[in-house]
């Protein structure tokens, strides 16, 4: 599979390169001109059984199922590696039963300069 995968990487390498040239306005250089030409001359069109990236539709390997299983793969192991938090302290007329920093909390308002109201 690899090798398939280097053979379309290659291949629309190959467009990129002649889509550029094909796209430039100016004159082109001599040297842009054989490689136009090159490219020009390699290029041939899928055949009616294949698509744009080599895929024959009579082989088994779909690239779109693939891409599927592996999204599929990774949401479940996703899933089944969430953080449960616990819950949280209930509140008892509106006196939260734990301070946020995590000692017992103060049910009456703090006068002081360093925590002004604060639990």
């Amino acid at each position: 599979m690899k090798k398939d995968d280097l053979v379309r990487k290659e291949r629309l390498s190959r467009l990129a390169i002649l889509d550029t040239l094909l796209a430039k306005t100016q004159p082109l250089s001599e040297a842009e001109e054989a490689v136009k030409n090159k490219l020009v001359a390699d290029y041939t069109q899928p055949s009616d059984d294949e698509d744009l990236f080599g895929n024959n539709d009579d082989s088994d390997y779909s690239e779109t199922d693939d891409l599927i299983q592996r999204d599929q793969a990774e949401l479940s192991l996703e899933l089944s590696s969430q953080v449960h938090y616990p819950p949280q302290p209930e509140v008892e007329f509106g006196f939260p039963q734990v301070c946020y920093r995590g000692a017992k909390p103060l049910l009456a308002t703090s006068n002081t300069r360093q925590y002004q109201g604060m639990c």
